[in-house]
C-alpha cells in the first residue's frame, strides 16, 4: 500500500485464523492489526502474482489464461475489506 499502511501478496495456500482451512488466493496483512485477510474473488490468481494496490480500497492481480489458448486476465477488486 501507497502509505505503507498494508501488504498484499499471493501464495497457493495460507491458514487464515478462524477459518479453519487453507486456501489459495491474494491476501492483504494489516501491519497495525497484525490480521490477514483473503481477497475476495481472487480464486484462480497466478500464483506468480503480484497484487498491487491501485488506490487506497482496490486491488489489481491477474489470473492466468487457460492451456487451450485463453487469454490471461487482470481483476481489480473493490472495495477491499
Amino acid at each position: 500500500h501507497p502509505n505503507g499502511r498494508r501488504l498484499a501478496f499471493s501464495t497457493p495456500r495460507v491458514r487464515t485464523r478462524g477459518s479453519g482451512g487453507v486456501e489459495p488466493g491474494i491476501f492483504t496483512y494489516d501491519r497495525a492489526g497484525r490480521s490477514i485477510t483473503r481477497v475476495t474473488d481472487s480464486d484462480g490468481a497466478s500464483q506468480l502474482a503480484f497484487p498491487d494496490f491501485v488506490r487506497d480500497d482496490a486491488i489489481v492481480f491477474m489470473i492466468p489464461g487457460r492451456a487451450n489458448g485463453q487469454a490471461s486476465l487482470f481483476r481489480i477488486v473493490e472495495p477491499l475489506p
